[in-house]
């Protein structure tokens, strides 16, 4: 990763030199992400004499004990192998458990000395996957180890490990604790990038068991917002600040996007990787590198769309004299029919009021009876043009009041395409403004957020690609894809 102090600990521990590595980690105290790389970067390979030498001559010392106890997991987990259970040898168990329970040995006497390091912690749940302890033993690891850390990346990691359905969990369960984890985080928290693991877990179980699956999961617009949100909300925002796990979200974004099929969204996160490839994500050289090597050529590759798209532009500079043609004749019908739309309305104008939230929600406009709203779901209402009152109700004992206001419902304007407007309740009031290029089209801004602001969405679009100022620091710029549906569905923007 380029890291100079990493470089030198490495090639110091070539040479049976331990010194440079527990002065970088000694170093690293309070700034845990740090010390995580550190220590993620260590070999079992070198020599356990040495780990006994550093602990004797420092025995109180809880660096110490952490390096041999980090060193104690990769030993056990190199024996086992990265393979299935199925394929693991009585030999590769034995020293599995063996190794790990002398790594517990040495963190949790690490984690006495030190009462603030949350460090063990996370190399304790990844020890105790290999000693099969319980679920309630995780999460009792987790706890204490949370309570030292609330924003160790590394230790809620670890116990989303334990969620997923290769280990103890499911993927609901994985989702769920990822998503528990994320609603109190602050913007640019990297623990709203759990989402993006959970997910990316699930789709890789789909790819290996079931194609169609996968492509029906991805096809699915709560999935999509949900990524996209995560993304805006972690890595792409302004406050987040950048390290070395933000280069491991942007290589769990290019594996989840290569897996699913998504060029355009690929050739985003490859941008933001660069040259900072990290071995250890898709495995060690060469295979890792020529791994990265494949998904680059996939994704700058033109696809088929784009290979008709070129044959469809040839045609056309052959038959440009008929495009001039035709434009002037599509001109005579819209003025036209712009005179026929003055005295009544002819295309489809449709205005919607979405629920993002995950709570069902009562909604009335103007009075009326109120409509039942479930969770992500956007219905259709019938609106004069002008000014509306709307009131938001949560569906609970309380009835709870989300929303009161009113609200602008946009003029029926001119178009071969029609109109649609978006109404969205909460969720997006993160954000002042959206620019939105409809399929590649010229920007258009647009007023995005609660209390009474509507988006206007030109009817029969595919594809929305945003960019939302952030409410912070004015131009910085987030950017999310929405897919409309072709059912004429509005997408659930967030």
């Amino acid at each position: 990763m380029g890291d100079p102090q990493a470089i030198a600990c490495r090639a110091a521990r070539a040479q049976g030199d331990l010194r440079p590595t527990a002065a970088a980690v000694e170093q690293s105290r309070g700034a845990w992400d740090r010390r995580w790389f550190l220590l993620r970067g260590l070999e079992a390979s070198v020599p356990r004499h040495l780990f006994d030498a550093l602990v004797a001559a420092h025995p109180n010392n809880p660096v110490a004990y952490l390096l041999r106890g980090v060193h104690g997991v990769l030993w056990g987990w190199e024996a086992r192998g990265s393979g299935w259970a199925s394929a693991v040898t009585e030999e590769g168990w034995r020293l599995l458990r063996e190794r790990c329970s002398m790594a517990v040995t040495d963190l949790a006497h690490a984690a006495s000395l030190d009462p603030l390091d949350p460090t063990p912690f996370a190399w304790l749940l990844r020890a105790g996957l290999g000693l099969e302890w319980s679920m309630k033993d995780a999460e009792s690891c987790f706890a204490e180890g949370q309570r030292r850390g609330p924003e160790h990346f590394d230790l809620y990691w670890r116990m989303l490990s334990w969620k997923l359905a290769k280990w103890h969990g499911s993927a609901e369960e994985s989702l769920a604790f990822a998503r528990a984890a994320a609603q109190g985080a602050p913007p640019g928290s990297l623990r709203h990038a759990l989402v993006i693991r959970a997910h990316l877990e699930h789709c890789d179980d789909l790819a290996r068991k079931d194609r169609s699956r996968l492509s029906e999961y991805w096809g699915r617009y709560d999935v999509r917002n949900e990524l996209t949100y995560a993304r805006a909300m972690s890595v792409g925002h302004s406050s987040h600040v950048r390290s070395m796990w933000s280069h491991q979200v942007h290589h769990d974004l290019a594996e989840l996007y290569y897996l699913c099929g998504d060029r355009q969204l690929l050739q985003d996160e490859l941008r933001a990787i660069g040259g900072a490839y990290d071995p250890l994500h898709f495995g060690p050289p060469p295979h890792g590198a020529e791994q990265l090597d494949r998904i680059r050529a996939w994704a700058n590759a033109p696809s088929p769309q784009k290979k008709a798209q070129s044959a469809q532009n040839a045609s056309q500079r052959r038959g440009v004299m008929w495009g001039l043609i035709g434009a002037g004749l599509l001109i005579a019908v819209s003025l036209v029919l712009s005179g026929v739309h003055s005295a009544k309305p002819y295309f489809s104008h449709r205005f919607f009021v979405v629920n993002p939230t995950d709570a069902s929600v009562d909604v009335s406009i103007d009075g009326a009876a109120p409509r039942r709203h479930d969770p992500r779901q956007g219905l259709e209402y019938d609106l004069a043009d002008g000014r509306h009152t709307i009131r938001v109700t949560r569906v609970d004992e309380a009835a709870a009041v989300v929303e009161e206001g009113s609200f602008d419902r946009p003029g029926r304007r001119f178009g071969l395409l029609g109109t649609c407007a978006l109404y969205d309740i909460t969720g997006a009031g993160r954000y002042v403004a959206a620019r939105v290029p409809y399929d590649g089209t010229q920007n258009e801004v647009h007023g995005l957020g609660m209390r009474g602001q509507v988006v206007e969405f030109p009817e029969g679009t595919t594809t929305f690609r945003s960019y939302f100022p952030d409410e912070m620091r004015r131009g910085t710029v987030l950017e999310g894809v929405c897919l409309r549906g072709p059912d004429g569905r509005v997408p659930c923007l967030r």
